[in-house]
């Protein structure tokens, strides 16, 4: 978890450095198990994305009903039955 974490910190950065000052970002985020307990994707990616300097205007939870489009997971992870919506806003004028 911690490779992906960092991962996502230097993708967010990114993000940061390619908006337009006052540009959003959205992220989709869903949480999982690592070892058997109960991992909070949101709320590390959410202050993640806050540190950087993105300030959170809407966050959405969307339950998930269907599975269709759903790729492979490795066989450890645990289903993801709820989905967090994050509009973001970078800092800056328009």
């Amino acid at each position: 978890m911690g490779t992906y974490l960092l991962e996502m910190r230097e993708s967010i950065k990114e993000m940061a450095r390619v908006l337009k000052p006052s540009g959003y970002m959205v992220l989709v985020m869903g949480n999982n198990r690592v070892c058997g307990r109960k991992f909070r994707t949101q709320d590390f990616l959410c202050q993640i994305a806050e540190e950087i300097g993105f300030r959170a205007i809407v966050k959405l939870v969307d339950t998930i009903k269907s599975r269709g489009l759903m790729t492979k997971r490795n066989k450890t992870a645990a289903v993801i039955d709820r989905e967090w919506v994050v509009l973001f806003q970078k800092p800056g004028r328009g």
